[in-house]
């Protein structure tokens, strides 16, 4: 089976999204997609840590 999932996680030169190593260049991009995916609850943190009195 590792071997099968091993050789899909190739298309050409190209890795699937999510297969094989991960490719830190794009980890901002990663990040961003998340907060997009729970925009509500990125809401909520944003709004409690602007309210803090530092």
């Amino acid at each position: 089976m590792k071997s099968l999932t091993y050789s899909l996680s190739h298309v050409g030169r190209y890795r699937l999204l999510g297969w094989g190593p991960r490719d830190y260049r794009n980890q901002w991009l990663e990040t961003l997609g998340d907060i997009a995916h729970n925009r509500s609850q990125w809401r909520r943190c944003i709004h409690s840590l602007s309210s803090l009195k530092l």
